[in-house]
Formats: structure tokens, sequence, C-alpha cells
């Protein structure tokens, strides 16, 4: 495993891992801000790779400013996580719930 996909378990990693499995599973969204490089990504990345496989789907998207609405929509349309339920609503494959994990959404330019 990478050196900074490591992620030791602290009082905070533990308390914002928790969080963040309350909140997904009250279907909320969630926006964790910080400054950069401290940790939010691992700490995401770890909790989804932890969802529960037969409940779960996830998909992650890093944004930066070439990002444009396409490449958000591609996402969406990739036929190996998402279906078609309704000629105007996608959802994940297998009934599942999904996370989507956007990563530097600030980056985008206007």
């Amino acid at each position: 495993m990478p050196y900074f996909n490591i992620l030791v378990p602290t009082s905070d990693t533990v308390r914002y891992k928790y969080l963040l499995r309350k909140l997904v599973q009250s279907k909320k969204n969630i926006l964790f801000s910080g400054e950069t490089g401290v940790g939010k990504s691992v700490i995401v990345s770890d909790f989804l790779s932890s969802l529960e496989n037969d409940k779960y789907a996830y998909t992650v998207m890093n944004f930066s400013a070439q990002t444009n609405t396409k490449n958000v929509l591609d996402v969406f349309l990739d036929k190996d996580k998402f279906t078609k339920k309704r000629r105007t609503e996608i959802g994940p494959l297998g009934g599942k719930k999904m996370v989507f994990f956007v990563d530097d959404i600030n980056m985008p330019a206007l």
C-alpha cells in the first residue's frame, strides 16, 4: 500500500468516519472542508472502501480547472456503475444507494 494511502486511526479520523457513516445512512449530503493536506480525501476514500458492497456503490470524481459539465455527465452515463431507471432518472446498478465523492470541488473554472 502506498505510504500516502495509509490511514492511522486517531480520535479525529474515527470520529469523522463515524459521522460520515451516520450521514450516509441518513441519506444526507456532506461537505468536508479544511486546509490543504489535512487528510480529507484520505479519510473519505478509506470510508468509501469500507462501505457494504451489497448496499452501496460509490464513484469518485476529481475536479480540476478543466472539468466541465460533459465530464460530469460522462461519469453518470457510465454503464458499469449507473443504469437508466426512467426516461429522466439515472441510478446505481442493483438497487444500491450511490455515494458520489467529488474531490477538490473548488477547482473548476467559472
